[in-house]
């Protein structure tokens, strides 16, 4: 307890809220910004390196928003099929506009793989909410 009988644990609650929204806004910022720089020529690498970064990418990016949807309550199967097609929206604007980047183009197989990082995503963090409860 605190000096003024407030638990321990409530110290930090009003900082704490605001840790899911600000690591997704955070990190769709970051992706974005990531994903619209010009794209400068490499080593030659696997074409699998690109699809395992976007299939990455987009399974946190689902598991963010789990995470805060799960705060407002139990998320039900209406709720993670809207997620699936917010991630879907996401990608498919993520792609859109990458090819209006200099060096940059828009591939179906990469949105793709965004979509089957975000159901890998919510499929984990689903798993770790029932796991922790």
């Amino acid at each position: 307890m605190l000096n003024d009988g407030t638990p321990l644990d409530r110290r930090n609650a009003g900082s704490r809220q605001w840790l899911p929204i600000t690591l997704l806004v955070g990190y769709l910022a970051v992706w974005f910004t990531a994903t619209h720089l010009p794209h400068v020529p490499g080593p030659p690498g696997p074409a699998s390196w690109d699809k395992a970064a976007h299939f990455a990418g987009y399974a946190v990016l689902a598991a963010l928003l789990w995470w805060n949807a799960n705060r407002l309550g139990q998320p039900g199967m209406v709720l993670i099929w809207v997620l699936v097609a917010l991630v879907a929206i996401i990608g498919g604007v993520d792609e859109w506009t990458q090819g209006f980047v200099p060096g940059r183009h828009a591939e179906w197989q990469d949105w793709y793989a965004d979509l089957l990082g975000a159901v890998t995503g919510l499929l984990v963090a689903g798993a770790v909410s029932r796991f922790l409860r």
